[in-house]
């Protein structure tokens, strides 16, 4: 009988672990670098984000654009991201805000810029 509820146990518990284990590789992890393409009135512009991911802390950089390397903070919680890229510019301070979901590798959703709110999407680089 305790043979019985020792085997019970440990098949529970193997159990447990496995589906936990599941559960960890399928977590959004965005660290890397993602690429951005989207059309302006001067032509087709690329943007890469090249983000770090701490649990649901992201940090990173765009680059792109304008030049140069900009920070950005946000987090990820589940497959959702949300981050901000604050800009200087000869104008002042520009703040961008970006929100996406996460499906593989590719990333939607919209960013907001002082001059409005626009569709947004980028793509994990290979």
């Amino acid at each position: 009988m305790k043979r019985m509820a020792f085997g019970v146990v440990a098949i529970l518990v193997l159990s447990l672990m496995v589906s936990g284990a599941a559960m960890a590789q399928g977590k959004t992890n965005v660290t890397g670098k993602w690429e951005s393409k989207f059309t302006t009135p001067q032509g087709e512009m690329t943007t890469t984000f090249t983000f770090k991911q701490e649990g649901e802390k992201l940090t990173g950089t765009v680059a792109g654009g304008r030049g140069g390397e900009t920070p950005l903070e946000g987090t990820v919680k589940g497959n959702e991201v949300k981050f901000t890229v604050t800009r200087q510019t000869p104008n002042g301070e520009m703040k961008t805000e970006y929100t996406a979901t996460v499906e593989g590798d590719t990333m939607k959703g919209s960013v907001v810029t002082p001059r409005g709110t626009r569709d947004w999407s980028a793509t994990k680089a290979k």
